[in-house]
């Protein structure tokens, strides 16, 4: 159910806060983001038993332009939504992202090897900050404009295109099925969240005086 805007959280972002220095913390130490980055299980067979990886990969970077990057509109929007929901709703709800994107880049991508990056959680908190309170078509049209955007992608085979100059500066291979992922979290996850604005406008009028 969507929060009315007189009982949304006040409370500092503590979980997002949390996850934005365990992005930091990875990055800076090499062998944890070798232990915590998403690997395709059918290459190595330590990997099938290591189960944390789909959900771990997500705080893992390639290099620190990819991590200043994606950090900065996680912390942006994850902020935003945690203030919203509460920590422990937060919390779920980037668990429930994680799974998603890792859904996504299995589905659309038959020989990636490993995965870093919070590009694909960061793709569904926007579709859910966008969505969340639709105030203009304006917002409307955005979403649909990334929808058709990560389908191209997918599409094409890359992220425009593979050896752009994003790429290469980033160090990254782009697997766009993890945009894909978070945004089809995203939209479930608002599905599951937002009330019809006609059921929530609906208790005042059963007060209307008599004449």
């Amino acid at each position: 159910m969507k929060t009315p805007p007189e009982q949304e959280t006040t409370h500092w972002p503590f979980a997002c806060l949390l996850l934005g220095a365990s992005a930091v913390a990875v990055h800076w130490i090499p062998a944890w983001g070798y232990a915590l980055e998403d690997r395709n299980a059918a290459l190595t067979f330590a990997s099938a038993a290591e189960f944390w990886r789909p959900w771990s990969g997500d705080l893992t970077h390639r290099s620190l332009a990819h991590l200043i990057l994606n950090l900065s509109l996680f912390l942006l929007l994850a902020c935003a939504r945690e203030r919203r929901r509460g920590s422990l709703a937060f919390l779920g709800e980037y668990l429930l992202l994680a799974s998603f994107v890792a859904i996504g880049v299995r589905l659309c991508h038959s020989d990636w090897e490993s995965y870093r990056g919070l590009s694909g959680v960061v793709y569904g908190l926007l579709v859910l900050y966008l969505l969340d309170s639709p105030r203009t078509s304006r917002d409307v049209f955005l979403v649909a404009c990334i929808g058709a955007k990560t389908l191209l992608e997918v599409y094409a085979g890359g992220w425009l295109h593979w050896g752009t100059f994003l790429d290469t500066s980033l160090a990254v291979k782009f697997l766009p099925g993890s945009h894909a992922g978070g945004i089809a979290g995203g939209i479930l996850i608002a599905w599951a969240t937002i009330t019809d604005p006609r059921v929530e406008h609906a208790s005042p009028a059963l007060h209307l005086p008599r004449r």
